[in-house]
C-alpha cells in the first residue's frame, strides 16, 4: 500500500472511529433522558425537590458523556495525528531521497559543462 493510500486509510479510519464515538454518546444521551423520564412518571407533580432531584442526575449523567466524548476524541485525534504525522515524514524522506538521486545523475553533466566552459 503506498504512502498516499495508507494517508487515506488512517483519515477514513478515524472519521469511521469518531462516528462510533458520537453513536455512544447520543445512546448515553438518549438513555439518560429516557431513565429521567421513567422516575418523572413515578413522581407526583407537587414534588419539585425530588422532580430536581431526577433533573440534577440527567444532568450529571449528560456530563459524564459529555466528557467521556471529548475524552476519547481527544485521545484519537492526538493518536491519527501522530500516525499521520509518521507517514509524511515518510513521504518527505522518500522525496529527498528522490532529488538526491537526481542531482547525483544531474552532477556529472554539469561538471562537464563547467569543463567545457573552463576550456573556452
Amino acid at each position: 500500500m503506498s504512502l498516499d493510500e495508507q494517508y487515506q486509510q488512517i483519515i477514513e479510519e478515524q472519521r469511521t472511529h469518531l462516528l462510533q464515538l458520537q453513536d455512544a454518546f447520543n445512546k448515553a444521551c438518549e438513555t439518560a433522558k429516557t431513565e429521567a423520564k421513567q422516575k418523572m412518571a413515578k413522581i407526583p407533580e407537587a414534588d419539585k425537590e425530588a422532580q430536581q432531584a431526577v433533573l440534577i442526575e440527567q444532568k450529571k449523567k449528560l456530563e459524564e458523556a459529555l466528557a467521556t466524548l471529548k475524552t476519547a476524541v481527544r485521545e484519537s485525534t492526538k493518536n491519527t495525528m501522530h500516525k499521520l504525522e509518521g507517514i509524511v515524514m515518510q513521504k518527505e524522506v522518500s522525496e529527498i531521497s528522490r532529488i538526491e538521486m537526481e542531482i547525483e545523475k544531474l552532477a556529472p553533466s554539469v561538471e562537464q559543462l563547467h569543463k567545457q566552459e573552463q576550456k573556452q
